[in-house]
């Protein structure tokens, strides 16, 4: 006969009755059954080629059949059921990012006056457009500068400085980000940037801010019955997960660079554990496997940055990428095209690898060559780095040739290279002891220039608040020693004091008391005094405040008598959905909040109180990261109870430099409560049914005939059934 009962498969419930057949003591089930159970059909080789699997024929699978709960038990090998996969940092999924329409403009207004009659005036702005198909942005500075017996520069010292002008838009399907106008060109980090005005196409991981772009390392094991798995790093509780009977595979750790220790334990019902240690090593200079980041730009290189407007050069084409090949190697290239000012060609095309060398650190190395007119070059770095919780070491070096010629060396048409350079780092920490560190720096660059210089440091907690340090260094090459010894200490919101004392060639004491200015508003100052060995003295006095529009700062520096007065304002003005805003610099994305026009609401960002909505209903979100999926919310416990809010909390995703609107709908109700009641006056039957025409909102009647309804306009009918039957209307 064939039953219908509910599978356990090593003590985990499935929750499905699927057909068991009997025929005398033997049982079977059809395969598809076990497999939809978590077996793997791979593994089922006891199995005929039919439907059906008897279970008397496979010796390794135990079996036992429940009669009261009608259940089927059976028991395999852990590893004839199917792997799982454990996220121990859960990925969300984000809505698309949006942009409403809009413009902004960022502005930091600076003057100054010296008391030898010097004056300095500088307004820098961004002007900033944007829609759903780009953003378009612009910097620059206007400057006046007026000092008294000094020649005006080449270009002069009044006027506008355009910086830079491009539009982007950014494809977070594809990953993928165009530039147009005034760019940096992508690079390795062996190779150089440049400026550009044209086209750039470059891979863009900042879309997805819960994108790892770097291995991180898989931890497996198996359970024979339902089980909780723990995972710790460094002794700390990074992930807790139930897991069904088999083996499993834990993906996605929490974000860790370099070299560590995992613990898996296993707990089962009962109690019982299993504890598995794994070291790992970890680098955010390596790529995923089969994952590629690039960037091409072309156009003409950018000449004169900061002093001329518009100049540009010879043509120019720059590409970059980078590929996991594997998880613990990832390949570089580098390409180079331009022409000098006469027209002469150059290129520069460069390969690098970086490779994890297992549990011992990351290597990196890297050749490039040029070549220009009759001169052909050739630069080699290598480094190696190593990180772990108490310690680190890198070193990094670099040789060129002669002939080796950048292209940045080639627009300018001088030829200054650094030849070569030995970069060496350790440091070492711990709690008890505080952390030590030492650096081997030496340069030699054209013109037998060379430069050596040895540092070590000290640093350690006296207190909870007060930390103490103290570096010693020396130039190799000039015999100079430097030392210098700092002791701060912080008093919470009162502000923080900093002591210091440097010894050398350069002498001199320092006392600086400063409170930074509260995130949410408010005063912040900055008392300094320097006392150097061969000079005046010197002070810094400086005073800031801000609120949600724009932060100032006033200020004083100088000796007693050579001082210099100085004031900045800097804020942002946005306009959009018809409405103007002041608020602090916007560096990135932001929001305006809409509630229909109703006053004083609390709007919390990331369960964090930012502000109320203005007088028109809006308020102004300055601080928001672009491309994170965050959470704005509104508050409606203070207010009052005749409004309607049917979504009180929202998530959104706004695209980088851009702003977006933020709706809430707020209704304020109507609310009616109706006495009905037949033609003799008597109160129509508790329990009647009232439905409004055409909206066919329904509410119950209650005592004496009542019933409430929310909104009814003048003329609307209202059709009652009766509980006995029949219907009447009002």
């Amino acid at each position: 006969m064939t039953l219908f009962l509910e599978l356990l498969v090593n003590g985990a419930r499935t929750q499905r009755a699927v057909p068991v057949r009997q025929v005398g003591d033997d049982w079977s089930i059809r395969i598809v059954d076990l497999v939809d159970a978590g077996a793997r059909r791979e593994m089922l080789h006891c199995a005929a080629l039919s439907e059906w699997l008897a279970l008397s024929e496979c010796p390794e699978i135990g079996y036992r059949y429940d009669s009261n709960a009608l259940v089927m038990e059976l028991s395999l090998p852990p590893s004839w059921l199917r792997e799982q996969e454990l996220r121990g940092r859960a990925t969300r999924h984000a809505p698309p990012a949006i942009s409403n329409s809009g413009v902004l403009l960022n502005y930091d207004v600076y003057a100054s006056r010296a008391s030898d009659g010097g004056r300095i005036s500088a307004l820098w702005s961004e002007q900033r457009a944007f829609t759903a198909i780009g953003k378009l942005a612009s910097t620059g500075v206007h400057q006046s500068i007026s000092l008294p017996g000094a020649r005006q520069g080449p270009h002069g010292s009044h006027g506008y400085r355009r910086y830079d002008t491009n539009w982007t838009f950014s494809d977070e399907t594809r990953l993928l980000t165009w530039t147009v106008g005034d760019l940096v060109t992508g690079a390795q980090s062996w190779s150089i940037p440049v400026r550009l005005g044209g086209i750039q196409l470059s891979r863009d991981f900042r879309l997805r801010p819960d994108l790892i772009t770097y291995p991180l390392p898989q931890f497996s094991g198996q359970a024979a019955v339902p089980s909780t798995v723990d995972l710790f790093v460094n002794g700390y509780r990074a992930a807790t997960e139930q897991v069904r009977p088999g083996p499993f595979t834990i993906t996605d750790i929490p974000l860790i660079s370099g070299a560590a220790e995992a613990t898996v334990v296993t707990t089962d019902v009962l109690g019982r554990q299993v504890i598995a240690t794994v070291p790992f090593y970890t680098s955010s200079e390596l790529l995923q496997r089969g994952l590629t980041d690039y960037s091409l730009s072309i156009g003409s290189l950018r000449r004169d940055y900061g002093r001329r407007n518009f100049s540009y050069g010879q043509a120019a084409l720059s590409g970059s990428m980078r590929y996991g090949v594997h998880d613990a190697l990832t390949l570089e290239s580098n390409l180079d095209l331009t022409a000098d000012r006469s027209g002469a060609g150059y290129a520069l095309a460069g390969l690098g690898t970086v490779l994890k060398l297992r549990l011992a650190g990351v290597a990196n190395a890297s050749a490039s060559r040029s070549a220009f007119r009759d001169q052909q070059g050739w630069l080699y770095t290598f480094g190696y780095r190593y990180a772990a919780g108490s310690f680190n070491v890198s070193y990094q070096g670099r040789r060129s040739t002669a002939d080796f010629l950048t292209v940045d060396a080639i627009d300018a048409g001088e030829v200054r290279s650094l030849r070569r350079s030995d970069m060496i780092g350790a440091g070492i920490s711990s709690v008890a002891l505080g952390t030590f560190g030492v650096g081997y720096f030496d340069m030699s660059s054209d013109h037998d220039t060379r430069i050596q210089l040895l540092n070590l440091s000290y640093s350690r907690a006296l207190r909870r608040s007060v930390n103490f340090r103290v570096s010693a260094g020396r130039d190799l090459q000039r015999n100079h020693n430097t030392l210098l010894a700092q002791v701060t200490a912080a008093f919470g919101t009162a502000g923080s004091v900093a002591v210091s004392s440097q010894r050398g060639r350069d002498s001199q004491e320092y006392l600086e008391y400063r409170r930074s200015v509260p995130t949410e508003g408010g005063f912040g100052w900055n008392l300094g005094y320097m006392r150097p060995d061969d000079g005046d003295a010197l002070h810094d006095v400086a005073l800031a405040w801000s609120n949600s529009h724009s932060r100032m700062e006033a200020g004083v520096r100088g000796t007693a008598d050579e001082q210099v007065r100085w004031m900045s304002t800097r804020g942002a003005l946005v306009a959009m959905t018809g409405a103007m805003f002041a608020a602090r610099q916007i560096s990135d994305a932001f929001a305006v909040v809409s509630t229909d026009g109703l006053a004083d609401v609390p709007v919390r960002y990331e369960n964090q109180q930012v502000g109320r909505t203005d007088k028109h209903g809006y308020l102004l979100v300055p601080w928001v990261s672009s491309h994170y999926a965050a959470k704005y919310e509104i508050d409606p416990l203070e207010l009052p109870p005749d409004l309607r809010i049917p979504v009180v909390e929202q998530r959104v995703v706004i695209r980088r430099q851009s702003g977006a609107l933020l709706h809430f709908a707020i209704q304020r109700m109507v609310p009616t409560l109706i006495e009905l009641t037949d033609a003799n006056g008597v109160p129509l039957p508790m329990g009647s049914l009232a439905t409004e025409s055409g909206e066919a909102r329904q509410a119950i009647v209650g005592f004496d005939g009542l019933v409430y309804f929310e909104d009814l306009a003048m003329g609307t009918e209202l059709t009652v059934a009766l509980p006995y039957g029949g219907a009447c209307h009002v």
